[in-house]
């Protein structure tokens, strides 16, 4: 159980032809840059509430520095991520990014308040609770 929670969350970043615009209006996007194993542990713990939540993470460490994938090169050139900074990264539905955070300052509580006060996830959860 898991290791398959543990395989949702930390998605394959690999797949061949898969651009951002593939999740637009389907999921909310979290990149982390060199997550910490610290960082990872709280991740697949909170694993329930980021599934309830459309989130899927992207894990961008030193095994996808060298990637040539299309995917890891539209992450990195658009978000602007730097080589040594460790941040995470919060793209909306719409595949704005809503919030950068240093990875040493994000907890997964402050996440899920940023996308519980947001007017899509609130109609999420009426819809969700058949109201």
């Amino acid at each position: 159980m898991k290791l398959s929670l543990v395989l949702l969350l930390l998605s394959v970043i690999g797949s061949a032809g898969v651009g951002l615009n593939d999740f637009r209006w389907k999921l909310r996007i979290l990149v982390v840059t060199n997550g910490s194993a610290s960082l990872r542990a709280e991740l697949v713990k909170e694993g329930k509430g980021l599934l309830e939540r459309d989130v899927r993470v992207f894990i961008l460490d030193d095994s996808t520095k060298a990637a040539n994938d299309a995917l890891v090169q539209e992450l990195r050139e658009r978000l602007k991520i730097r080589d040594g900074v460790d941040e995470v990264l919060l793209l909306g539905k719409d595949g704005r990014t809503i919030l950068r955070w240093r990875a040493d300052k994000f907890t997964p509580s402050a996440l899920f308040g940023v996308i519980d006060s947001m007017p899509m996830r609130k109609a999420e959860m009426l819809e969700r609770r058949g109201g």
